[in-house]
């Protein structure tokens, strides 16, 4: 079975500062894809809508693989320039024979590494894809690299993501219909039909108040 090769994508932003960019992934050897849901533990009434009572959540991904500083086809990113061409090798018996072989020096290994642990420091937003299918607005919520005598010249790194639930804004104006009509609704109060007398004694002073009874009488 040949090996499933990844892609990360992310955007670029100023916070956090990311430059935007891309990191290959060389083999998948595990890729598991997670969605879950939480349901109501109350009773539902016969015809209620599903959707007030089942509340999806984030979905989850979790990736097993390697990244090698010898890898068998040429990668798309991380590569510092360098490209795969037919060349003259030396064999040990001193013959020699035509192969593959890489046009400059790189070391994959320590980009990719230094490439994800700054891709979890900084929180950013990441999009995968894989022969499966393709998951957008992920954050890399665990990163493992793992070096050992079996690897080589090649890391053994495990992923996970969490789906990120994004919303948007937008300012939407206020129509000139409806300011005016503010303003109409502002100038129709209601008459006063009170009394000359219940209006002094209102707002007017105790002597004015005085007088108005006077009159009054």
């Amino acid at each position: 079975m040949p090996p499933v090769r990844t892609l990360l994508t992310w955007e670029g932003s100023t916070v956090p500062p990311v430059a935007a960019g891309a990191l290959e992934i060389d083999a998948a050897s595990m890729l598991g894809f997670e969605s879950s849901a939480e349901v109501t533990e109350h009773p539902v009434e016969t015809g209620a809508a599903v959707a007030d009572h089942v509340r999806p959540l984030n979905g989850t991904i979790t990736l097993e693989g390697v990244i090698t500083n010898a890898p068998i086809v040429l990668p798309t990113t991380q590569m510092n320039g360098a490209t795969l061409a037919p060349g003259v090798v030396t064999l040990p018996d001193g013959s020699r024979a035509t192969a593959l072989r890489f046009s400059g020096a790189f070391d994959r290994v320590r980009a990719c590494d230094e490439t994800l642990q700054s891709l979890v420091d900084s929180g950013a937003i990441v999009s995968i894809t894989t022969g499966l299918r393709t998951v957008n607005s992920l954050a890399i919520t665990r990163y493992r690299p793992e070096r050992t005598g079996d690897t080589g010249d090649a890391i053994k790194i495990v992923l996970e993501f969490k789906r990120v639930k994004l919303a948007t804004t937008a300012r939407a104006p206020v129509p000139a219909v409806r300011r005016a009509q503010v303003r109409l609704d502002r100038g129709a109060q209601p008459a006063d039909n009170r009394s000359f007398l219940a209006r002094v004694l209102d707002g007017g002073a105790p002597a004015t108040a005085a007088r108005a009874r006077a009159r009054g009488s």
